[in-house]
């Protein structure tokens, strides 16, 4: 689907960089960081989206840097100069078919599928386009806990920023290596599909102050970049809330009316996540220690709002379902403070069209049947939460 103009970033690691200021200047009110991996096949709609950025630019408030990387021969936007990978100083310009932002570093051999090249990018923008407040953008491909990935534990499933020339990505356990080297930002934004999943969101908590993804599968230039960063250029102190805020009503903006597929974009309040578990865990434990609330979990798992893919499900959805035919009054009150707190504390906004109607903002890996998938097991919110215990009980696990 597009836009009337088309613009999103992509970052890169890179080995020796050139840096286009020969002095640090001083903090800029923000600095957008856009990783845009087009090395698969959306490279033109990654090209396209970093003209939605230069439809834009930089301000003397904002800094707009990107990497941008295109697989080679792919077809579909202009000129085999764009083709590599490059790191660009986002100005503003009125064409939408051509870059011409200047490039500020170059390598043609880069892996974007690399945790490393991402915290690479974001130390590189952090040094040399120093702001108060920093946000980052991931574009590419993303996934739940389908049968994708590496095929190597830990989390085969789970990732973003598949890099098909080196076919590598960065799983749910490398994501938090990013910001572990190149230190946290104040909003996160995963421009790829269901990336807003519970499981996930736990390993960066306190990586971001303010996380934006989507449950659901998305366009391929699903934001519009023109429309939110406009927004942040004419209000260059808008605090990292209202901007997070800002994204998903410039979502639902974009996508009023659409009826072909869902749609559906939260934003998550990180600081949020530690104050659900203690809920969570309750309302866990007690399911699993009760064998008619856990075989009514089994059945409902497959009632509950999904979005195309059987064991990612919405997590307040299911929490609802199970309290509503449950005759334990515990069970019944525990469930309902999970979804307060999801509601009022933990998703201060998200939007759902009709077809995602009823979703509450963050999704959670229930297997559907049968076993459950072992990378999970690897993952931090599998070992700190009581869910685990309620999806082995799902399972009929006793240990």
């Amino acid at each position: 689907m597009k836009r009337i103009a088309v613009f999103s970033l992509l970052a890169l690691n890179f080995a020796p960089l050139v840096c286009a200021q020969g002095s640090f200047p001083a903090p800029k009110e923000w600095t957008v960081l856009v990783y845009l991996n087009g090395k698969n096949n959306i490279a033109a709609d990654a090209f396209a989206d970093f003209n939605e950025l230069e439809a834009v630019g930089s301000s003397g408030a904002v800094n707009i840097v990107a990497e941008l990387g295109l697989r080679k021969n792919a077809t579909g936007y202009s000129g085999a100069r764009e083709n590599g990978t490059r790191r660009y100083f986002v100005r503003r310009d009125a064409d939408p078919a051509k870059i011409n932002s200047p490039i500020v570093a170059e390598d043609r051999s880069v892996n974007m599928g690399s945790w490393r090249r991402l915290a690479d990018f974001v130390a590189w923008a952090k040094k040399n386009y120093p702001a108060k407040r920093y946000m980052l953008v991931v574009y590419n491909h993303g996934s739940g806990w389908q049968s994708l990935g590496k095929g190597l534990k830990p989390v085969k499933g789970r990732g973003i920023s598949y890099d098909d020339e080196n076919k590598d990505h960065i799983t749910a356990l490398e994501l938090p290596l990013v910001f572990q080297a190149a230190g946290k930002v104040d909003v996160f934004f995963a421009d790829a599909c269901r990336m807003q999943d519970l499981p996930g969101i736990y390993e960066i908590r306190r990586c971001a102050d303010f996380i934006i993804g989507s449950q659901a599968d998305v366009r391929h230039t699903a934001m519009d970049y023109v429309s939110w960063l406009g927004l942040l250029s004419a209000n260059p102190k808008i605090s990292p809330r209202l901007l997070a805020l800002a994204a998903v009503k410039v979502y639902g903006n974009f996508y009023a009316g659409e009826t072909r597929f869902p749609v559906n974009l939260s934003v998550i309040n990180a600081g949020a996540i530690d104050g659900l578990m203690p809920l969570l865990n309750d309302f866990s434990s007690r399911v699993a220690a009760s064998a008619p609330d856990t075989q009514n979990a089994s059945i409902l798992r497959r009632k509950t709002i999904n979005f195309g893919y059987a064991d990612l499900i919405d997590l307040g959805d299911f929490v609802k379902k199970i309290g509503q035919q449950s005759s334990d009054t515990g069970i019944r009150g525990s469930a309902g403070k999970v979804n307060d707190y999801i509601g009022k504390k933990l998703v201060p906004a998200i939007f759902n069209n009709s077809l995602s109607a009823g979703a509450t903002g963050l999704s959670a890996y229930v297997n559907y049947d049968g076993e459950i998938d072992e990378s999970y097991f690897y993952l931090s919110f599998a070992r700190d939460s009581a869910f685990t215990s309620l999806l082995k009980a799902i399972s009929g696990k006793t240990k």
